[in-house]
């Protein structure tokens, strides 16, 4: 997503920020709860590579609180965590923050299927398993 740049990398975490764009304004003109949920979708899938799995799978669930409102030009900061990841399931939490009050606009968890590859996809992931995480999660920034 464009503007969206990434602050922080560590194992099971992922913080990234944005200048709310008025491209993602709802009629309220504030932060559209669709975009919060790309957001959710895009860097919670993200965060699972911190721990090392080769794919991010695909979703199973999304779920958003929205507790506060984001308007036009306003810093937001986006924290995902990793809960767990185990073979077949990967769950993460996403927190919304604004960056100068610190205070909570939203909080999604993401589930997703983390699908058992097949020995042709082992062969074919493992290729790039050697890939440096920035060029991974630089995915996310276009």
């Amino acid at each position: 997503m464009q503007g969206l740049r990434v602050d922080l990398i560590e194992p099971g975490r992922l913080i990234c920020s944005l200048k709310v764009p008025t491209r993602l304004l709802n009629s309220g003109n504030f932060l559209h709860g669709g975009a919060t949920a790309t957001l959710v979708d895009m860097v919670g899938s993200a965060v699972i590579y911190t721990v090392g799995a080769p794919v991010t799978g695909v979703s199973v669930e999304i779920n958003i609180s929205y507790l506060d409102a984001a308007f036009a030009d306003e810093e937001i900061e986006i924290e995902a965590r990793v809960l767990r990841v185990g073979k077949a399931v990967g769950v993460v939490s996403v927190e919304f923050r604004k960056k100068e009050t610190g205070k909570i606009i939203a909080q999604g968890r993401h589930t997703k299927y983390l699908a058992v590859p097949s020995w042709r996809t082992r062969l074919i992931t493992g290729l790039y398993i050697g890939v440096n995480l920035f060029d991974i999660l630089s995915v996310i920034k276009t």
